[in-house]
């Protein structure tokens, strides 16, 4: 019997600036600590031959081309996580129109070739915010990985469908959606997929949840953040120097928040590595494709599922 591919998936942003933005409301470019977590992601994904898809950051991409060049050169999806890691819930419809097709453009104009996957910052399609699918589907994309089947406060859609599926949408076209892993405790969904939940939960649990979604039906979608494999704790003052004390305090939250379980990510997501095959996700839907189980959103007559 055919072993299942898995889907691996980084969002590819620097924890260093966002924090900066969260707290001074401006996006410096990428710091240089990005490299060493991106170095030690890249030689973990080397020593296992694996590829993923990298939902790069705009943002990112426009301060360090090079990199997002040499993802691509090396065989990893490029794929676009907005430009500027606003939620979709604090856009309008054509702010969010904006800001994906400037990120696209960039990310295209890098590697060139076609961007075909999206995901939101914060995982931000909502109930409230699922007008995204169409304008993602309008701007060319086949793809999105934006939907948390969770309830969280702030992102997921409680009851939305766990599995990759296609969504007729309108003037006739169709997005596919991946939705991040989860396993279910009862009728209780709980999200296994990766980033925070990767850290706090232990390893012994973590291996039981994914082995049980791993039933060779249903592919295991997993996300991470450059910084969550860091060799050291993060801290936003080695590059930030408060001037208040609102500033002082909200980074020493940021730091504690990214503190608690750090050292286990990169022994848990080695094991991960060992235990099963990932894919990028244009490719697994290029293979299932081509096995005649699914149609891809370019064929307009698609709307079937995995």
């Amino acid at each position: 019997m055919k072993k299942m591919k898995n889907i691996l998936t980084v969002d590819l942003e620097d924890w260093h600036s966002l924090v900066q933005r969260g707290l001074t409301g401006h996006l410096p470019g990428a710091s240089p600590i990005l490299f060493r977590q991106m170095d030690r992601l890249l030689q973990l994904l080397d020593s296992y031959n694996t590829k993923a898809t990298f939902f790069v950051l705009g943002a990112v991409a426009e301060h360090q081309p090079d990199l997002v060049k040499s993802l691509a050169a090396s065989g990893h999806e490029i794929a676009s996580h907005g430009y500027a890691h606003i939620p979709i819930y604090r856009l309008t419809p054509e702010q969010f129109r904006e800001d994906t097709r400037k990120s696209k453009q960039i990310l295209e104009d890098l590697i060139g070739s076609e961007v075909s996957g999206y995901r939101a910052a914060l995982f931000s399609i909502i109930k409230d915010t699922l007008w995204a699918l169409d304008i993602l589907a309008e701007e060319g994309f086949q793809y999105d990985s934006s939907i948390f089947p969770v309830y969280h406060h702030r992102y997921g859609i409680p009851g939305f469908c766990p599995h990759i599926q296609s969504y007729p949408l309108r003037n006739n076209l169709s997005i596919i959606e991946i939705p991040p892993s989860v396993t279910f405790f009862g009728k209780i969904p709980l999200p296994i997929a990766g980033g925070g939940y990767f850290r706090i939960m232990p390893s012994w649990f973590l291996h039981i949840m994914v082995r049980n979604l791993s039933n060779g039906k249903n592919p295991l979608v997993i996300y991470l953040h450059p910084y969550e494999i860091d060799t050291q704790p993060l801290n936003i003052f080695d590059f930030f120097q408060p001037n208040n004390w609102r500033h002082y305090l909200y980074g020493w939250r940021y730091n504690i928040s990214r503190i608690v379980g750090y050292k286990s990510i990169h022994s848990k997501f080695n094991n991960l590595l060992k235990l099963y095959d990932f894919i990028p996700c244009k490719l697994f839907l290029n293979q299932f494709a081509a096995e005649g189980k699914f149609i891809l959103p370019n064929d307009r007559s698609a709307n079937n599922i995995v």
